[in-house]
Order: C-alpha cells, then sequence, then structure tokens
C-alpha cells in the first residue's frame, strides 16, 4: 500500500472519530467547564498511551533541541487549541462549530508554503477554495442570528483554534524525522495535560449531575478522540504533508451534521447537503494523481 493510502485511511478515520466528537463535546460541556473536560479527556489519553508505549517498549528519550517543539505542540496544540475549540462549541452548536476546518486547510496551506517553502500548485488551490464554499454552504451564514445568539463570539473562538491547529502542524512535522508516531503523541498529550491543571482550578463543574452518558462521552473523548484519533492524524501528517492533510479534516462537518441530527435533533438543510458534495469533491481533488509531480518539500 502506498503511503498517499496508508495517509488518506488515517485522515478519514481521523476525521470521522473527531466529527463525532463535537456533538460529544456538547453533551459534556452542558456539565463539565471546558478546561476541566480538557484535563479529563487528555489524561485519560495520557495513561492509555503510556500503557501502549510500556508494551512496546517505546524509546521515550527526547533530543534536548526538540525539548521546544514539543512544548509548542502540547502547549499550544493541545492546550490553548482545546480551549478555543470547547468554548466556541459550548457558545454554538456542534453543527456550526465545525466552522473551524473551513480555515484550517487555506491556513495550513498557506503557513506550510511560507514556512516550508512548499509550492502551492493550481489544483490545491482549487481543493481549498471548494472545501470552503463546502464548509460554509453546510454551517450557514446569517450574521444578524450571529449577534443576536451570541454566535459571534464561538466563531471568533473556533477560528483562534484553527490557528493554534496550524501551529500544531508546523511544529510537529519537524520531529517524524528522528521519532516514532507513538512517542510524539504520548508527549504532546502529557504536555497538554500538564498545562490544563492551572485553568481548571478556577472553574465551577457541577459534578452532581454526572452520569453514565457524560462518563462514556468522556471516555469516547479520551480514548478514540485523543489518543487514537491523534495518532492516525500524525499518520495522516507525516505522508500527506501539512496542507494535504487539513483538507481531510473537511470530512469532519459532514459527520458533526449527521450525528447532531441523530442525538441532537438538529436539522439539516438542502445547502448543507450540496456542501457536502463539495467538501468530498475537494478531498478527492486533492488526492487525484496528476501529471505532474506536486513539490511538497
Amino acid at each position: 500500500m502506498s503511503n498517499n493510502k496508508i495517509g488518506s485511511i488515517a485522515m478519514f478515520i481521523c476525521a470521522f472519530i473527531w466529527g463525532i466528537s463535537f456533538v460529544s463535546i456538547k453533551v459534556v460541556v452542558a456539565v463539565l467547564e471546558p478546561m476541566t473536560l480538557g484535563f479529563l479527556r487528555f489524561s485519560l489519553a495520557s495513561t492509555l498511551l503510556f500503557i501502549l508505549v510500556n508494551i512496546k517498549k517505546q524509546n521515550l528519550t527526547i533530543d534536548k533541541e526538540d525539548y521546544f517543539l514539543m512544548f509548542v505542540a502540547g502547549a499550544i496544540g493541545i492546550t490553548a487549541y482545546f480551549y478555543f475549540e470547547f468554548n466556541g462549541v459550548r457558545i454554538t452548536t456542534a453543527s456550526t462549530a465545525s466552522l473551524i476546518i473551513a480555515s484550517i486547510p487555506v491556513i495550513s496551506a498557506l503557513a506550510e508554503s511560507i514556512v516550508y517553502k512548499t509550492k502551492i500548485i493550481s489544483k490545491k488551490w482549487m481543493s481549498l477554495f471548494l472545501s470552503i464554499f463546502g464548509v460554509l454552504l453546510i454551517v450557514g451564514f446569517n450574521y444578524r442570528e450571529l449577534i443576536a445568539t451570541g454566535f459571534l463570539k464561538g466563531y471568533l473562538m473556533m477560528f483562534a483554534a484553527a490557528f493554534t491547529a496550524v501551529a500544531y502542524s508546523l511544529s510537529t512535522k519537524p520531529l517524524f524525522k528522528r521519532y516514532d508516531y507513538l512517542t510524539i503523541v504520548f508527549y504532546q498529550s502529557l504536555i497538554g495535560t500538564i498545562f490544563f491543571i492551572p485553568f481548571m482550578i478556577f472553574e465551577d463543574n457541577n459534578w452532581l449531575m454526572l452520569d453514565l452518558t457524560i462518563v462514556l462521552n468522556i471516555i469516547f473523548l479520551g480514548v478514540f478522540a485523543s489518543a487514537i484519533g491523534f495518532y492516525l492524524y500524525l499518520i495522516g501528517l507525516k505522508h500527506l504533508g501539512i496542507s494535504n492533510s487539513a483538507i481531510f479534516l473537511n470530512v469532519i462537518p459532514i459527520v458533526s451534521v449527521i450525528v447532531s441530527i441523530i442525538f441532537l435533533g438538529e436539522r439539516i438543510t438542502h445547502f448543507q447537503f450540496i456542501g457536502g458534495l463539495f467538501v468530498i469533491s475537494s478531498v478527492y481533488l486533492v488526492n487525484k494523481p496528476s501529471g505532474k509531480k506536486e513539490i511538497t518539500n
């Protein structure tokens, strides 16, 4: 199996899991504060990853010159990212919060072209614009409604999360040449968990509202959306590159909308359906073989 197929499969599974996670987050933040949820989620993920690295007898040695990149990926790419995402999901709805996915591919492509001197070919530009247009159709955009409902703040939170997601990708990419996926995601999850602690101390959680549904959603977020999801994302990031792997994240709103309809009773419009077709087309376009070889590094 080619590296492109391995990366594509990993990113599709990752996008599916993360699409569901928006609904799980919406359910949990109704009871627990965002940073407390982040601490519980990544504590569980770090514990699972610690067990896996011991079973595999993974080498966890990190060179001193890579401490900073691990720190940035963990503190900004996890703690800061999920601060913005959790608050964004809490303010908006599970489906509209996935607007974050529209901005990540564009920011990723531009950031990668600047930092790593990556050439952006016309096919990729077309896929980026298709994905943006598709997600805008999925989530809709009514300015007056955003102001009236307070969703504008939620959107700003999600866009802030997009920038931290790109920072995570840029800081993680150089580590692939020296470390295994499991080593990278273990340290990033551990660092992210530690940085949640100072913030969660000041949060007011309604622990009496915890029930089996909340607990199961936290377990899903910790095991699947964090430990497994980030592991798959790193595989896709290595084999596809930053901007190409980011395109696959546009599948997330499709999953989020469908799951939101089933579990949260949200509705899907004709525009959302058409938007989903545009998103799928953008993913196909960016992975369609071309006659000219694309420069990725």
